[in-house]
């Protein structure tokens, strides 16, 4: 609810994970919640810049792709906050197709509302339909009840969101 105080306790939390014992996924992490910091402080630019530094963390990590695809993920939703979605999608694919294929289910079922927003965005309804098919025939989510219930609540909100649209 405060975000000057939120920004000062990541600062003083930086100095704690920037030790040599620091993992990349805790310096992924700090600059993607700083970057919501500034989506709070209504600074979109120092919010981009911040998750661009992240992202240049990751690619400093190359066998870590699951680094790459966390900031992905942040990035899409950046893009759909900002309506851009055309950049959007490009992100939410890449982190899509990443947590697909590894078994990050509750990354999967985020990124699959990522891609919903973008389609609702672009009005592409159909997509955003075949997204709520694959997540319910997606064993793996089946597996996870909370990934599984994520993904049908985002989905479906995007699908009622797709309704109103219609009927308005």
């Amino acid at each position: 609810s405060n975000p000057d105080s939120a920004l000062n306790l990541l600062d003083s939390g930086f100095t704690f994970i920037t030790k040599p014992e620091a993992s990349p996924l805790q310096l992924v992490n700090y600059y993607t919640n700083k970057s919501l910091v500034f989506r709070e402080l209504n600074n979109k630019d120092q919010e981009l810049k911040i998750l661009f530094e992240a992202k240049a963390i990751a690619l400093e990590y190359p066998y870590l792709p699951y680094l790459e695809a966390l900031v992905n993920l942040n990035l899409a939703n950046y893009y759909n906050f900002y309506y851009q979605p055309d950049f959007a999608k490009f992100y939410a694919e890449a982190a899509n197709q990443f947590f697909q294929k590894n078994n990050e289910y509750r990354e999967y079922a985020e990124s699959l509302f990522e891609l919903s927003n973008v389609y609702l965005t672009k009005e592409n309804y159909l997509k955003t339909i075949y997204l709520l098919q694959e997540a319910i025939a997606d064993t793996r989510l089946r597996n996870d009840t909370f990934s599984l219930v994520r993904a049908l609540s985002d989905l479906s909100y995007s699908l009622n969101a797709v309704g109103q649209y219609q009927k308005g």
